[in-house]
């Protein structure tokens, strides 16, 4: 079975397993750890998603198959890391009622409660759950279909916040299943739809993760719908935000030209500006006719711009699905799936000049002792980035349980 990764929602978008490899201007700094090895059952495979770090350092994450000797191939887990490397299994899904195939990542509350959702699977549908740190797990709410794929985001009050690209208006114009939803889960569980997305023309199908800024304002990217003159027939995407009186506002539609199009995931400063990175578009000359997409920011005014623009020397990963990580100096920091000196990924830098860095290329499948295909890193104040790769240690591309590594400066 091969579980839908995060890259693998924006593989509808680009066949970017065609692109030849590059090798762009070079710092490599970082030295690869392996911390665990996925084996299967009983402790995992297919970390989809990446990791949360919490205050002392140890690392949460699920897996989307492996586990349980249910789902044919497992029904997927939670699981940590500590910080001193040992990984047990918190909690292993059976794929009934309380969920299967996780292939989000997990946030936490200040008394170390895990929350997330399931894809569904096995009959099922998708669930909200949360896990106490005994290892019980709570089904806090099941969605009547599958594929929730995105993490929640609590806020201070204990609310869960989350995105369905499925459901909602089935007549909102796109492709008759509803053109997805924002829905809240109060502190008391009361579980209700905050936003339904209407119509193409204000952004439809969110697929990643939604993010929120300190006055609790909700910000994300619609996959399709927006400008829908572009040279896509769906549209090519938008950034919309929700205000906590309910207000929604397209940040940004984008036209598939020097913008680009098929926005990925986006992350916020503590400003409040938003970043984030397109799959194709800008350079058409660069992968054509598709483009290698962008690096954009919407500042605080609202106002978009593009950072930088991915040439052939430079080239995109194709998903733009990543998260990207901005510092306290506003430098910015993403990984990608593939390209780099192997064409199996890399870590760059894009300074505030607009100097872009290839930091780190991630080795080839078969030959890297920490796996392959990386997911979104997470980084500590030392700038020790942690992830996830989908291949194991060793393995050939397609095969093994998968890793969880760092990369030590």
């Amino acid at each position: 079975m091969a579980v839908m990764t995060s890259c693998g929602w924006a593989s509808a978008f680009v066949f970017w397993s065609a692109i030849a490899p590059f090798s762009p201007v070079q710092a490599q700094t970082f030295t690869p750890h392996l911390l665990h090895n996925f084996t299967g059952r009983p402790d995992g495979s297919e970390p989809a998603a990446t990791v949360f770090r919490d205050a002392d350092g140890n690392l949460f994450g699920t897996t989307a198959a492996g586990g349980s000797n249910g789902c044919v191939v497992g029904c997927g887990t939670v699981y940590e890391v500590s910080k001193d490397g040992q990984e047990q299994v918190l909690y292993r899904f059976q794929g009934g009622t309380d969920g299967a195939f996780p292939v989000a990542a997990v946030t936490m509350d200040g008394t170390g409660n895990l929350y997330g959702t399931t894809g569904g699977g096995n009959g099922n549908d998708s669930t909200l759950f949360k896990l106490a740190p005994d290892g019980t797990e709570t089904v806090l709410h099941t969605f009547t279909y599958q594929d929730v794929n995105s993490t929640p985001v609590l806020d201070a009050a204990g609310n869960l916040y989350g995105a369905s690209h499925y459901g909602g208006d089935v007549n909102c114009g796109y492709n008759g299943n509803g053109c997805g939803f924002i829905y809240k889960l109060d502190s008391s569980g009361k579980y209700s739809v905050i936003y339904t997305f209407k119509n193409v023309r204000d952004g439809v199908t969110p697929y990643f993760n939604i993010v929120m800024d300190a006055k609790g304002t909700l910000y994300g990217t619609a996959a399709f719908g927006g400008d829908i003159r572009c040279d896509a027939p769906t549209g090519c995407g938008a950034i919309f935000k929700l205000e906590p009186n309910g207000a929604y506002t397209v940040l940004h539609r984008f036209t598939g030209k020097k913008d680009g199009w098929a926005p990925g995931a986006i992350t916020l400063d503590a400003a409040g500006n938003v970043y984030g990175t397109t799959a194709e578009g800008a350079d058409l000359g660069c992968y054509p006719p598709l483009g290698c997409g962008v690096i954009y920011k919407i500042d605080t005014t609202d106002k978009f711009s593009v950072l930088f623009t991915f040439t052939a020397s430079q080239v995109c990963c194709g998903p733009g699905s990543y998260t990207p990580i901005v510092d306290s100096s506003g430098d910015l920091y993403d990984s990608m799936a593939i390209n780099g000196a192997h064409n199996d990924g890399y870590v760059y830098e894009l300074d505030t000049k607009g100097n872009f860095t290839d930091l780190f290329d991630y080795a080839a499948c078969g030959e890297s002792a920490y796996g392959a295909q990386a997911s979104t890193l997470v980084r500590d104040k030392h700038g020790t980035y942690y992830g996830t790769m989908s291949y194991g240690a060793n393995d050939p591309c397609g095969e093994g349980g998968g890793t969880v590594f760092k990369l030590t400066p």
